[in-house]
């Protein structure tokens, strides 16, 4: 018995800390775009999207769409903005202030009839990572030589005196 209590309290927490609670915010079709909701920042999308991995040069992305009124998502690098579309005039984006590695919950929105329309697509905005300059192999050598120099230099100039 402890042990199922012991599950159902962790699947709670999972689901809870996976969900940022961001609400939707609906614009125009025309106005759906990463540069539209966010200037300068990259867009990753994904037209008739699927269940599963999805990946462009190092952003990498994976999608839970079945539900079009419980979307998912986790990626690799923190996400500003998603845009959801269905095939009506509209589109919902939810923004993250901060950028959000994954989150839960998110919907398209209703066609024109009232009515839940597929996922016809998924954009992702980021702002890809500047890759820090990485401390150059040659260099650790190349300083412990001059080091050791420097102190046999040392040593034969005390020994000579």
């Amino acid at each position: 018995m402890a042990g199922l209590i012991l599950f159902v309290l962790i699947a709670c927490i999972s689901v809870v800390s996976a969900t940022t609670g961001v609400g939707p915010t609906t614009v125009p079709n025309n106005q759906a775009t990463c540069e539209h909701i966010l200037p300068g920042s990259t867009e990753f999308r994904l037209d008739d999207p699927v269940d599963g991995p999805n990946s462009s040069g190092g952003f990498h992305v994976n999608i839970g769409v079945s539900d079009s009124q419980n979307i998912w998502w986790n990626s690799n690098y923190p996400v500003d903005a998603v845009i959801v579309k269905d095939g009506s005039n509209d589109a919902n984006y939810y923004t993250y202030d901060p950028a959000a590695s994954g989150d839960t919950g998110l919907k398209t929105t209703l066609n024109p009839v009232g009515k839940v329309g597929a996922t016809s697509h998924i954009a992702f905005c980021y702002h890809p990572s500047v890759p820090s300059p990485e401390f150059p192999a040659v260099a650790l050598p190349v300083g412990m030589i001059i080091g050791f120099l420097g102190v046999v230099l040392f040593v034969r100039g005390t020994q000579e005196n």
